[in-house]
């Protein structure tokens, strides 16, 4: 009966996520938060460790870094994004792909 404590650990994770078309576009956000799921999933991605973004966002706790895992698991499931490397060679006409993201600074560092 694993996957039953699995299915309640996902809802209750999930249940930190909010999405309303009057909060930051209606992008899925962590709940109470304007902190969108894909600006914590693309700082996972780029190697920052879960300690490194609770020090940068004291606000918010493990469980709402698990969540934005878990919410992009859950939309793994049920879509996906084509990638056309070719495509992608073409136009840019190299070897990698580079996804530009906005920098946050804080006042220590200007």
């Amino acid at each position: 009966m694993w996957f039953l404590l699995y299915f309640r650990v996902m809802n209750a994770l999930l249940n930190r996520i909010s999405v309303d078309p009057n909060i930051c576009f209606g992008k899925p956000c962590i709940k109470g938060h304007r902190i969108w799921v894909s600006l914590i999933l693309d700082m996972l991605a780029a190697g920052e460790t879960i300690e490194d973004i609770l020090y940068n966002y004291p606000q918010l706790e493990r469980e709402d870094i698990l969540a934005c895992i878990a919410y992009g698991a859950a939309m793994s499931r049920e879509n996906y994004v084509e990638l056309d490397d070719k495509a992608a060679l073409k136009k840019s006409n190299s070897t990698k792909t580079f996804l530009i993201l906005p920098l946050r600074f804080s006042a220590s560092m200007a």
